[in-house]
């Protein structure tokens, strides 16, 4: 097993893919794309087909299910928005001491259900989902008790030790995505919550658009 892969995925136009500005040559870097792309550091992967009506998971499956994807020691996601700026070892050394995961507490907010509400207003993300899809997972989440204000982190950025209990944690969040909505974070902190066993460092400082570890590029721009 290699030590560490970094791993991006861009697929219908969302995002374009961006050249990291800091390489480290003893780090994999991997894109899955939908277009024939090219690039001086990305291994680009070509997705070949998609079932999903959404082109969004058809990335979004590579970003939970990373495992599937490179058999690495670490690997750490990046979304196309994001572009890389300092060293990956250096982020592994300073996160994952102690810690199965690492990732930005969430910028704007701290509650599954503030994010569920904030979630339906944005038509980007909910384009194609009916609302009652939404409605439904969080009166699930409701009613097994989750709390309100319980904690909810960024899904843009995501540095993950490639173990068991991690394997299992993106088996679960993939299955709440899949059956529910396609918006990630609401289930990603619902399967921490059901794992309480999976130790999470939070990334600092500042959140994942304005950080020493990457810059944030709008969707869309190249």
């Amino acid at each position: 097993m290699k030590r560490i892969a970094v791993v991006t995925a861009v697929a219908g136009g969302f995002d374009h893919l961006h050249e990291p500005k800091y390489y480290d040559e003893n780090v994999d870097y991997f894109a899955f794309v939908d277009k024939d792309v090219k690039s001086d550091i990305w291994q680009v992967k070509q997705i070949e087909y998609s079932h999903f009506k959404q082109p969004r998971m058809t990335a979004k499956i590579i970003k939970i299910l990373i495992h599937k994807y490179c058999d690495y020691e670490y690997t750490l996601w990046v979304d196309g928005s994001l572009l890389i700026i300092r060293p990956i070892v250096e982020l592994v050394n300073n996160f994952l001491g102690n810690a199965d995961m690492a990732l930005f507490k969430h910028r704007f907010r701290d509650c599954i259900y503030q994010e569920h509400e904030a979630s339906l207003r944005n038509t980007q993300h909910a384009k194609g989902e009916p609302t009652s899809v939404r409605k439904n997972q969080i009166k699930k989440y409701r009613k097994e008790g989750l709390p309100a204000k319980w904690g909810l982190y960024e899904c843009t950025f995501i540095l993950r030790r490639n173990n068991g209990k991690v394997r299992k944690f993106n088996e679960m969040w993939w299955s709440e995505v899949s059956v529910y909505s396609s918006s990630d974070q609401v289930p990603f902190a619902y399967t921490l919550w059901r794992n309480p066993d999976i130790r999470i460092a939070t990334i600092r400082p500042g959140h994942a658009h304005e950080s020493r570890w990457a810059h944030y590029i709008e969707h869309g721009v190249r």
